[in-house]
């Protein structure tokens, strides 16, 4: 009985340290985060073949760009805010010279509801 009650304990104490492991998140390299964009993008917006392919190219190039401040910034969050917010303002500037003017009204909207969504991941605190 006490044999079973250890394999019982040892297999849960697995498990749980299984589970653990398995939820830490993985960060997303740049070309992983701008498909993952360019594909949303491409079905929120009804992206022209053309498009996508500027579009993938654009959120490419910005996705690298805030992976380079990131990793600069190190431990300075400000200066790391200060340079992402610059990249999105630039970033915005490049899609709107790829997307029709009603493109870019959807993805003024969809910037502000996956903003939503991050704060609501991150119970709201800044």
């Amino acid at each position: 009985m006490k044999t079973i009650s250890k394999v019982l304990a040892l297999s849960l104490c697995l498990m749980a340290s299984i589970n653990t492991a398995s939820a830490q998140p993985q960060r997303m390299t740049p070309e992983e985060r701008a498909k993952i964009q360019t594909e949303a993008l491409t079905k929120q917006l009804s992206l022209t073949k053309d498009q996508v392919a500027k579009v993938d190219s654009i959120n490419l190039q910005y996705a690298k760009l805030n992976q380079e401040a990131f990793s600069k910034a190190g431990s300075d969050r400000e200066a790391m805010r200060k340079s992402m917010t610059e990249n999105q303002e630039k970033h915005k500037g490049a899609m709107k010279s790829v997307l029709t003017d009603e493109q870019f009204k959807k993805y003024e909207e969809w910037l502000k509801e996956q903003q939503q969504r991050m704060l609501n991941n991150r119970g709201g605190r800044r």
